[in-house]
């Protein structure tokens, strides 16, 4: 019939279900001082029913940072963990993804000693 396709798009409200949910996502330490590292863990579950390995992105700003292969038993939680050289991100606080989980942490700029004569 001329007008139509064979093709049909659907959608919903919420999105899919990626056989996986990410929990606690802690940063550590909360202030670090540019050039020393943070790290990022987070709870990975498997709530497939079957043995999985997922990917996980870690975002730093809205950009992405890192990211991580978890595999994870049916049913099971493993930890995810990454480390972030503070180096190559301004002063000031951080919001840190994964997934649907944030959380923030704090860089302060190193403190020059001024020299005395």
């Amino acid at each position: 019939m001329p007008g139509f396709s064979l093709f049909a798009i659907t959608g919903g409200t919420e999105p899919a279900s990626l056989g996986f949910t990410v929990a606690d996502l802690q940063v550590t330490p909360a202030t670090a001082v540019v050039g020393t590292s943070v790290t990022s863990t987070a709870s990975v579950t498997n709530i497939g029913a079957t043995d999985e390995t997922f990917p996980i992105n870690l975002s730093i700003a809205d950009a992405f940072a890192d990211a991580e292969s978890v595999a994870v038993v049916a049913g099971s939680t493993e930890t995810v963990i990454f480390t972030v050289d503070t180096a190559y991100l301004f002063a000031g606080t951080s919001e840190v993804r994964v997934d649907r989980e944030f959380a923030t942490f704090t860089v302060e700029a190193q403190q020059v000693a001024t020299p005395t004569a």
